[in-house]
């Protein structure tokens, strides 16, 4: 029996394929470009309006566009584009006015960047939470200071450097276990820096620590040791009466929150102000950062209260680190001042050698797309765990907590960020206190990255509204605690389902910093118009905008694939 006149059962007649008319690229123009006669007719109106538009801008962009040549006069009598324009005013358009030998410095930073997010995107590659540690903690440490450099006086304020950087990583550590996160671990790296770090700052000038106790001690030595013998006290109190740990541990949870705060806030004042911090006499911000150091540290060991290895580290630690601290304030004895804790000898050599390889970059010499990308890289980074706080203090049950969440929220979104830079640059520095000032970007940055969390807390928040209620209450049903309900249940689900609208705006962020230009920083955008305005080049600045918008569309339009690319791993869309 032949194939065609061959019977089958019900059920057993083999699949045939689909006919041809209906699939590969004639299924496609069938589908969707000739369908119906309105297609036909919308299809022949695309093509001719893409015949009258395509043609011409080939020709000015690539045919008749001139591509050599140094000066304005290789474009003379030009039909095409003056692509020599952009050539020339390359390394400005990429740097700004950046030192050209110092740019090696930003393609480093580049480097680093490319080659720690690589591994990210391998699948089921092990250690990715350690990259990711080292690209929230790690790098931008790095980036700072080669993009920004050393200051003379670096090797004398090194010590200070260093403790403002240990106050913030240690309120970062802080905030861990209260998500449920690392909690011994935490603790335990919270007692190696507290430690490191003031043996290290011993190798203080001496001319700072001679003069430091003339006289009567000053009113910040007697905050300072209030400031850490109280705490310490009251640990070790409640270490001894199980009422009050179990009182100090009950509350640890929210004393975690305003230590990390602090934390935060303290360490960024004393590197904020490095330049201010060699004098003979200490700086307020070296007292009141310790404290912060000793709260922050015990902050980890309250969340449990058997403590285990933290307890027993933080019980000798903890006098060791007073101790050490009490050296600093007062200044290490002479007997001390050798080895590697001999500043002159040693150390200080070290730093001031680094000073004259990577010395000081000012800020108003950042500029292209070079600031661009720090301005929207710190403002994407800072704003989503900003909005995720924010979005959860407003739906709290707390009434002092949501208030002030929506207050924060609403101020932020109800005025342009046009005006928020203008506040930040012209307005903010007349409520600081005289002789504290902030640079201009530091401010820039600030303001973009409120605004812009502001607008993510609203992302997150329909995204967390739109996750049903049986999965708060299983979650309680578990017996986890309001942390790891969020952290675990509820987040994850409400994030995957907010992509888009996260994406969004972290791409209207981006386009957002173009009007940094009216505090006087030159982006991108801003390079290509200064450019424009140079006497050399006037009547070429259609060039430059079309190169610009190329390379905003370049970093959108990549943001955005991977945004869908990321919706479809995780499967965040729901097909009916």
């Amino acid at each position: 029996m032949s194939e065609t006149t061959q019977s089958y059962t019900p059920g057993t007649h083999p699949d045939l394929p689909p006919p041809t008319s209906t699939v590969g690229v004639v299924g496609w123009v069938r589908k969707n470009l000739i369908a119906s006669p309105l297609d036909v007719m919308l299809t022949l109106l695309a093509l001719y309006l893409l015949y009258l538009i395509i043609p011409p801008i080939v020709d000015w962009a690539f045919l008749d566009a001139y591509w050599t040549g140094d000066t304005r006069e290789a474009c003379a009598g030009r039909e095409g584009a003056c692509w020599v324009f952009i050539k020339v005013w390359f390394r400005q358009l990429m740097y700004g006015i950046y030192p050209a030998g110092e740019i090696w410095r930003i393609n480093t930073g580049y480097v680093i960047l490319v080659l720690a997010v690589i591994p990210l995107f391998i699948p089921n590659l092990k250690g990715k939470r350690w990259i990711g540690v080292f690209l929230l903690i790690g790098y931008p440490l790095i980036a700072l200071y080669l993009f920004s450099g050393f200051s003379r006086g670096t090797a004398n304020a090194w010590p200070f450097r260093l403790m403002g950087f240990s106050a913030i990583i240690l309120g970062i550590l802080a905030l861990l276990p209260l998500l449920g996160v690392l909690r011994e671990r935490s603790a335990v790296i919270s007692m190696v820096v507290l430690v490191v770090t003031p043996i290290l700052g011993l190798a203080a000038p001496s001319t700072w620590t001679s003069g430091m106790l003339r006289g009567a001690p000053g009113l910040a030595i007697v905050l300072a040791v209030l400031l850490l013998v109280l705490p310490a006290l009251l640990l070790a109190a409640a270490t001894r009466l199980s009422q009050w740990r179990a009182a100090v541990a009950d509350n640890f949870g929210q004393l975690s929150v305003a230590t990390a705060a602090l934390a935060f806030i303290g360490g960024a004042l004393l590197i904020l102000s490095w330049d201010e911090v060699v004098f003979p006499s200490p700086p307020w911000a070296l007292p009141v950062t310790m404290a912060m150091l000793v709260l922050a540290t015990m902050s980890p060991w309250g969340h449990d209260r058997q403590a285990g290895l933290a307890g027993w580290l933080a019980r000798f630690l903890l006098p060791v680190y007073l101790l050490v601290v009490y050296l600093i304030l007062v200044g290490p004895p002479d007997v001390l001042n050798f080895g590697f804790l001999d500043w002159r000898a040693n150390t200080r050599p070290l730093f001031t050698a680094v000073e004259s390889q990577i010395p000081l970059v000012e800020t108003p010499l950042w500029g292209g797309l070079f600031l661009t990308l720090v301005i929207s890289a710190v403002g994407i980074v800072m704003s989503l765990p900003i909005g995720v706080v924010l979005a959860l203090g407003r739906r709290s049950d707390m009434p002092v907590v949501r208030a002030i969440c929506v207050a924060f929220i609403e101020l932020w979104r109800g005025v342009p960020l046009i005006t928020v830079l203008f506040m930040a640059s012209v307005m903010f520095p007349l409520f600081m206190p005289e002789g504290l000032t902030f640079d201009k970007l530091v401010r820039a940055l600030i303001g973009v990255m409120l605004f812009s969390a502001a607008y993510m807390a609203e992302v997150v928040r329909g995204g967390l509204q739109a996750i049903p209620k049986g999965q708060y209450e299983g979650a309680e049903a578990l017996g986890l605690s309001y942390w790891k309900m969020m952290g675990l249940v509820v987040l994850p689900q409400a994030l995957k389902m907010v992509i888009p609208g996260i994406v969004n705006t972290f791409i209207g962020l981006f386009k957002d910093t173009t009007l940094v230009l009216i505090i006087g920083l030159f982006d991108f955008l801003g390079m290509v118009q200064l450019a424009g305005t140079n006497p050399d080049w006037l009547g070429f600045a259609v060039e430059g905008y079309v190169f610009t918008a190329f390379g905003f569309w370049i970093f959108c339009f990549s943001m955005s694939r991977y945004s869908q690319r990321l919706e479809k791993q995780l499967a965040t869309g729901y097909k009916r």
